[in-house]
């Protein structure tokens, strides 16, 4: 099932939720946290990895936090997929049980009709309270979190030092133990602390 085109977009929903929140840590142990209230809301909009990738690059590098809302303010873009109509006041967000149900259409449909975008035409609002939506955005924000947790380590440790955590990385499924490695990549003085942290 995962390699649903449908399963996939919500994981990379999750991605999009875990990288907002993975620049808003780095901003946070870099400068005074109090600054960064702000800039939630504006990272919330946007819709694109690419662009959160470069964002947590220039949060981990720039010199001030207002260097990262100039820069947050040059790059800021909503993607226009991520635009979605109201939901009808009745349906609103759907109950676990109902979400589920149109999680399910919304599976057969994609497999019916590949280039429908059902997600959209169904309205995520309405399925985000699934289980399965859940299981598969929290797949997302693992996957984002390993990857950002990497990224962070060869913007300040020589990349080719960081090759062999990959695999180690990938094998963590915690997401409370990814969160202290986030930590201690930030923060260890060199690559080999952060070694002894992952093992």
């Amino acid at each position: 099932m995962t390699d649903s085109p449908v399963v996939e977009e919500w994981m990379v929903e999750g991605e999009l939720r875990a990288g907002r929140a993975y620049i808003l840590r780095v901003l946070r142990s870099r400068f005074d946290p109090t600054p960064t209230e702000d800039l939630a809301a504006s990272l919330e909009s946007v819709a694109d990895r690419a662009v959160l990738d470069s964002l947590l690059d220039c949060a981990l590098a720039c010199a001030t936090i207002d260097e990262f809302r100039a820069t947050l303010g040059r790059t800021h873009v909503i993607s226009p997929d991520s635009v979605t109509t109201s939901s009808s006041p009745v349906l609103g967000s759907a109950k676990p049980v109902t979400a589920t149900y149109l999680t399910l259409l919304s599976l057969s449909a994609k497999l019916k009709y590949p280039l429908m975008d059902v997600v959209k035409i169904i309205g995520k609002e309405k399925m985000i309270s699934s289980p399965m939506v859940q299981e598969w955005m929290e797949g997302g924000e693992l996957r984002a979190e390993r990857a950002y947790v990497s990224r962070v380590l060869r913007s300040r440790f020589d990349p080719t030092s960081t090759e062999d955590l990959a695999a180690s990385l990938e094998s963590v499924a915690d997401r409370a133990v990814l969160d202290s490695l986030l930590d201690c990549a930030l923060t260890c003085a060199t690559i080999d602390e952060f070694r002894a942290a992952l093992s």
